[in-house]
């Protein structure tokens, strides 16, 4: 059974509307790759660490502080690195993530998502560097969000479905699954992710 227990969550925007037009305008998104990354590989996190905003009725502005940051995936720990602080699938890189990067994206070299930041911690004595962790992205495909079907009906949908829907844009190699009834199965990293609606 899946607990649930992940350090990412799902968000539902309405995207903004055009105002010459009335239609919505279109956010372009990184893909997301579902399978596990690759011990050795480099890996890319990008992050807004701070943001202020103001304006008027007229014209907003968003000003935001940007940070990036380049590491290698030195380990995968799955499905937990350990039961208190680092309990969800996760990986470790040797990339420095900044205070406030935390839910910003990990690329790996193929430019797909592979990770959320997660946390960081510089090494201290004779090592130099940083550890820092990134929560996996394929486990998150097993909650489950309320949204509207063909027909209007809002009802409960887990995120797989989008996947295999193609309104989540994914690189599906390494992970196979579906739904069946109120039921999630996810064959990936050498077990079975499950998670059920209600639950």
């Amino acid at each position: 059974m899946f607990a649930g227990d992940l350090d990412i969550a799902a968000v539902q925007l309405c995207l903004p509307i055009d105002q010459r037009n009335g239609k919505p305008i279109r956010m372009p998104a990184n893909k997301l790759g579902l399978g596990l990354p690759r011990v050795g590989e480099t890996c890319f996190a990008l992050g807004y660490h701070a943001m202020t905003w103001g304006g008027d009725e007229q014209l907003h502005q968003v000003h935001q502080n940007f940070a990036a940051s380049r590491g290698i995936i030195e380990e995968l720990h799955v499905p937990t690195r350990d039961r208190h602080s680092l309990n969800f699938p996760c990986f470790r890189t040797s990339a420095r993530y900044d205070g406030g990067m935390s839910g910003g994206p990990v690329l790996g070299e193929d430019g797909l998502v592979r990770g959320v930041v997660c946390s960081s911690m510089k090494l201290d004595g004779e090592e130099t560097g940083h550890i820092s962790y990134a929560s996996l992205i394929a486990p998150a495909m097993l909650l489950v969000v309320e949204a509207r079907d063909g027909h209007g009906v809002v009802a409960q949908r887990f995120l797989w479905e989008f996947v295999e829907s193609g309104a989540i844009a994914a690189d599906t190699a390494g992970i196979a699954g579906g739904v069946s009834r109120d039921t999630c199965r996810l064959e990936w990293g050498g077990g079975e992710l499950v998670n059920r609606l209600g639950t």
